[in-house]
């Protein structure tokens, strides 16, 4: 996944053993793969529909660049972008 210049990213293991999914537009969702040999999919939030960054999300899929309604699954993470200090 490509990072942006002047960003920082830090993983955040969201949707997984019960925890809230929370993400904010700008930040990438990985979707790991089901299946050995399958790729890792992953998108960039545009939209958020649910309250305080809770799904679902509209996203841009990196491999497509189709734009799709997403509520992540137990596969997801979230990687959340933070702008450093200028």
């Amino acid at each position: 996944m490509p990072y942006l210049p002047g960003t920082r990213a830090h993983m955040v293991e969201s949707g997984r053993k019960g925890a809230p999914v929370h993400a904010h537009v700008g930040d990438h969702i990985v979707i790991e793969a089901k299946r050995i040999g399958e790729p890792v999919r992953n998108c960039t939030v545009i939209e958020v529909h649910g309250p305080d960054g809770t799904p679902p999300y509209v996203v841009r899929w990196s491999d497509t660049g189709h734009e799709t309604l997403l509520v992540p699954g137990s596969d997801a993470s979230v990687k959340h972008l933070e702008h450093a200090a200028r």
